[in-house]
């Protein structure tokens, strides 16, 4: 089975925060974001791609983690239909989390 990625342009509810997301930290959304959000199967071409942009095994690992663990809690939270208490000092990017129960993939 192929499965296409979602673009920029198509992305709703809780995928386009997550975009908006790697826009505000990074400048684009990396191909390594679209495609976790999808089929959280890493490729050995994927590996290699994020290595290319001089990221080095560790912190490869550091990055598939963090993306696996938000994609993880945000479908657990929409599973769940969780409502949240969410405290007043939390930070934006840690709201892309927490928004993931208010909003649909």
């Amino acid at each position: 089975m192929i499965l296409k990625t979602t673009s920029e342009s198509e992305a709703k509810g809780l995928t386009v925060e997550i975009y908006d997301d790697d826009t505000r930290s990074l400048g684009y959304v990396t191909s390594h974001t679209k495609a976790m959000a999808i089929n959280p199967a890493m490729t050995d071409a994927d590996t290699l791609e994020v290595r290319n942009h001089g990221f080095a095994d560790r912190e490869i690992m550091d990055i598939t983690l963090g993306a696996t663990a938000r994609n993880f809690l945000s479908r657990t939270l929409l599973a769940l239909a969780v409502e949240l208490d969410v405290p007043p000092t939390l930070s934006a990017s840690s709201m892309v989390c927490v928004d993931a129960g208010r909003t649909t993939l």
